[in-house]
């Protein structure tokens, strides 16, 4: 009878502090997106554009996935679709991580981190869906809410400006609404809000527009 027993007894089931934190691990690890699960496809690649390995070419078409890196060269650039209908255009010699980034279907938000070590890309939501991504760049990370934007980086310099529309940003530098034509000047210590984009980020985007023609 004491073997049977002994044999039913579970002390992580039977304690409720126990059985509370099994039930809350299984939700979050179920939770948690799968590495291998596709979050978009490259509807357009112009030139060499890579995976973290150079010989890991990306191809029009190719599904893209969660915790994906891209890099283009020289003259290259991608065009990325998400799930939600938001577009990615990443211009030439630009190199990011879709970091977390993870489109729910249910709630129809897209969320997450894009890294931008350095180059440019423009990002246009469909406006269908909500949009609350982080952007990470040399020098900042800024909280971003809204449909249309664009970012460039460099090692001690980050710009970010909209070209349609309006976003929040959210930041160590507080928080600021930037509307169309308008940008965020972004330094190690100093956050400037211009009522202009700057010529070099102007000339990037203007490259890369029309290298994908967006």
């Amino acid at each position: 009878k004491f073997a049977q027993n002994k044999m039913k007894y579970n002390p992580i089931l039977a304690h409720p502090v126990c059985f509370l934190i099994l039930i809350l691990s299984i939700f979050v690890y179920s939770s948690q997106p799968c590495v291998s699960e596709s979050i978009g496809v490259a509807e357009k690649i112009v030139g060499n554009v890579h995976t973290s390995k150079p010989s890991d070419k990306i191809s029009a078409g190719d599904e893209l996935f969660y915790n994906q890196y891209i890099k283009t060269k020289i003259n290259s650039g991608a065009t990325i679709k998400f799930g939600d209908g938001t577009f990615l255009n990443i211009g030439p010699d630009s190199e990011l991580q879709l970091d977390d980034l993870v489109y729910n279907k249910k709630s129809k938000v897209l969320t997450g981190y894009l890294n931008l070590s350095g180059g440019i890309f423009q990002f246009s939501n469909d406006l269908k869906s909500q949009m609350y991504v982080t952007l990470k760049t040399p020098v900042a990370t800024i909280g971003i809410r809204g449909t249309k934007f664009s970012a460039f980086a460099k090692r001690s310099y980050s710009e970010l400006a909209v070209t349609e529309g309006n976003i929040d940003t959210f930041s160590k530098f507080g928080t600021f609404n930037i509307g169309k034509n308008q940008a965020l000047q972004i330094t190690p210590s100093t956050l400037r809000k211009s009522r202009s984009i700057s010529e070099e980020m102007k000339f990037l985007f203007d490259k890369a527009s029309a290298l994908l023609n967006f």
